[in-house]
């Protein structure tokens, strides 16, 4: 942060003249002097302006920010009420053998009576067993079949709806070891009178062999139903905090997920504590974790500062051609390795560029992270929901290989990127203008965002913290004060600014650390190449503990003597940010928000004409995943949809081909976040080390550039998959 420190007289006033920035080296003995009695500032001598400080601080406490605290402050207070008097779910299983002559009946009115509510009019069963996929139980022969009635012996009574489910071939399971699954459902016991008659539920089999199940029984308050809604009013008000920026958007995600907790425990779910450490997506948060000591550790060797010279020197300081090479190497890059990877490898590079070049590297970053969404859909490994997808057993049944997947994708996205390059020229039409702003005033800027970041971190424990940080906001001040006076002077320097450039790279943008960069290059390629090893059976490292170890590695090899500094480079409220958004994700599904979409999704599909159906399931599919992606994480709704798709291809009345379908959800989930700041992972962890380096880009900033392209890209994919599914029938 060299050349805004400015000359003090011994009485304490600033002198008139101002040294400009480019002119003023360590070497300077008056800029020397300034820092010093910056760091030496005495309390004596600054009693008038601590006041002053005060004052100016405690007139940014307006009403509206004492309004936002009050409701948010009167929020927690309800939710500490919630968790605090209502108890975490207690679930009673039970293990019962079932044959075919005897159907085992579990009576109901014990179970409700210990309840003791009237308004109890849900039944929710969970079985635990060795059971097929729900789009294979037409296939097979076994089923166990499930139904709540009034009386045993009179069938004709008031029943619920029949429950099936298909059991395992005897012989698959007496020769192959085949984990247990959990399957859930829901019955409506609306009609059922609970207190006068005896409810029973019946759960028998057409299997020949008894079969032993886990049996879970809940009578639920109809206040489910409305949890759909109240999952609905989280997301929206999350999401309002985070568009208008309220509260940082680490402090909005926690208490969405605690909002989402409490709602589950007034509906008589409260999950444990364990399980929702098991909602948080582990694998995730420690490849996030590695990544970011990796990309730390490297970035002190001076390399990235090098990249961007060499980057300078290859586009002779032209802006588009940059951008384009950029948005390409992302693209590629992230289409072999996962774009959050990529992404923490790129930005600072990015900004390092951005800065020798004199442009504002937020514009360069969003263009860039956008392009690692897309690059990402092209392959079957670049993004966390191809993965999911193309590792789902039913699908891979039915042709979907990796070649398979990614000659169908790449086609699309080679198209998509093009056409999204064209459009970026277009919204940053007047970004050539912007790169010939006065550097100075640019650099004053960024300075005195470092120095309220820097303020806004430090603690106020001590006085002499206190007396420090009172400091430092006295620069602030006089920084702004200068960025005026340097503002209303700008074409005194617009000369020297053009003089600069390569020479001025070249002379500061060196390796500084060459035998780290050395051991820092051998982990990094080491590490990427056992991500590949991932897809190989015969390799059990996952691209989490890859990452781990790698950093693991590099951290000792470095024998760096304070390791404080390498995490302090580590983006925590990012990590924070995405474990607590993975809980409100899940506590959304358990709330059935998810589950919902699904299965609007396959009731509007099903009602259309059988001539239409196939246009309409690729539309319907691409665009509800496009934009639920682009506001809720897309590998939980992915998760949520993989069924969905498998049902409509397994249906004897749609007789729907299932590569079409899987496309679309493919390039719905990818494409689409790229519509929001927090649409897809990469976002998030770009704004995050972006913000690290002093660059902030808000929601809005964000969804300026990325919902129009996203719009363009689900437009080009949606036609690209008419015709090649609908008109060519090119189908597998």
């Amino acid at each position: 942060m060299s050349g805004h420190i400015f000359e003090n007289d011994l009485d304490g006033s600033w002198n008139a003249e101002r040294i400009p920035l480019l002119q003023r080296t360590e070497n300077d003995a008056r800029y020397r002097g300034a820092k010093r009695q910056l760091s030496t500032l005495s309390p004596l001598n600054n009693n008038v302006s601590l006041t002053s400080s005060q004052t100016s601080i405690a007139s940014k406490w307006s009403w509206q920010r004492s309004l936002k605290v009050s409701f948010l402050a009167f929020i927690c207070l309800v939710l500490v009420v919630c968790l605090l008097f209502l108890p975490e779910e207690s679930i009673n299983t039970t293990i019962i053998d079932v044959t075919h002559d005897e159907p085992k009946r579990i009576d109901l009115d014990r179970r409700y009576h210990e309840k003791g509510s009237v308004s109890e009019k849900i039944l929710r069963v969970t079985l635990k067993g060795s059971f097929v996929a729900d789009e294979l139980v037409p296939l097979v022969k076994d089923k166990v079949v499930i139904i709540a009635k009034k009386d045993y012996a009179n069938y004709s009574d008031t029943t619920t709806q029949t429950w099936e489910l298909g059991l395992m071939p005897e012989k698959v399971s007496n020769y192959f070891y085949l984990a247990q699954t959990v399957e859930r459902h829901i019955f409506d016991l609306d009609g059922f009178d609970l207190e006068s008659e005896n409810v029973s539920l019946f759960i028998s089999t057409t299997a020949d062999h008894s079969v032993a199940l886990a049996v879970t029984i809940e009578l639920l308050s109809t206040l489910v139903d409305l949890g759909v809604m109240m999952g609905g009013v989280v997301l929206v008000v999350m999401y309002v905090f985070i568009i208008f920026e309220l509260v940082h958007r680490t402090v909005v995600s926690m208490l969405a997920a605690t909002a989402a907790i409490a709602i589950l425990a007034l509906l008589n779910e409260r999950p444990t504590l364990m399980e929702i450490m098991s909602w948080i997506d582990i694998e995730t948060l420690t490849l996030l974790f590695s990544m970011m000591i990796i990309v730390g550790i490297i970035s002190e060797t001076g390399v990235f500062s090098y990249l961007g010279y060499l980057a300078y020197r290859i586009t002779r300081g032209q802006i588009w051609p940059l951008i384009i090479i950029l948005c390409l190497l992302t693209a590629l890059v992230s289409a072999v390795l996962d774009n959050v990877t990529t992404i923490l490898l790129m930005t600072p590079v990015i900004i390092q560029l951005c800065e020798s070049m004199n442009i504002d590297p937020t514009k360069v970053l969003i263009a860039n992270v956008i392009f690692s969404n897309i690059g990402g859909a092209s392959t079957a490994i670049g993004d966390p929901p191809n993965v999911l997808i193309a590792s789902n057993p039913s699908i891979q049944e039915r042709g979907v290989t990796f070649l398979t997947f990614t000659a169908h994708m790449t086609l699309c996205t080679v198209v998509v990127f093009v056409l999204s390059l064209g459009f970026l020229r277009l919204l940053y039409g007047k970004m050539e203008a912007s790169k010939n702003e006065n550097q100075d005033i640019k650099d004053l800027k960024h300075e005195i965002k470092i120095w309220k970041r820097t303020a806004q971190g430090m603690p106020n424990y001590t006085r002499e913290e206190a007396q420090v940080k009172t400091a430092i906001e006295l620069k602030i001040q006089e920084l702004k004060e200068h960025l005026l006076e340097r503002e209303s002077r700008t074409s005194l320097f617009s000369a020297y600014i053009t003089s600069r450039g390569l020479d001025e790279l070249r002379e500061n943008c060196r390796i500084t650390d060459k035998w780290l960069l050395v051991k820092s290059s051998i982990v990094m390629i080491l590490t990427i190449g056992l991500f590949f090893m991932e897809n190989f059976p015969q390799f059990n490292l996952s691209l989490g503990w890859t990452a781990f170890l790698g950093a693991l590695t590099l951290l000792i090899i470095s024998d760096k003597a304070e390791v404080e500094s390498v995490f302090a480079r580590v983006e925590w409220s990012t990590l924070i940010f995405f474990a607590t958004l993975f809980v409100v994700m899940e506590a959304l599904d358990k709330l059935g928000l998810l589950r919902w979409i699904g299965g609007l999704v396959e009731q509007v599909i099903t009602i259309v004409p059988p001539e239409h159906q196939l246009l309409v399931a690729i539309t319907i599919i691409l665009w509800v995943s496009g934009l639920a992606s682009a506001f809720i994480d897309n590998i939980p709704f992915t998760t949520m949809m993989i069924p969905v798709i498998t049902r409509l291809a397994n249906s004897s009345n749609l007789e729907l081909p299932i590569q079409p379908l899987v496309w679309s959800l493919a390039l719905g989930a990818c494409l689409g976040g790229n519509g929001t700041l927090i649409g897809a992972s990469a976002n998030v962890v770009c704004a995050g080390v972006a913000e690290q380096h002093g660059y902030k880009f808000t929601f809005m900033d964000f969804f300026k550039v990325g919902f129009p392209i996203m719009l363009l890209s689900l437009v080009v994919a949606n036609l690209y998959l008419i015709l090649c599914h609908v008109l060519f029938q090119w189908n597998g």
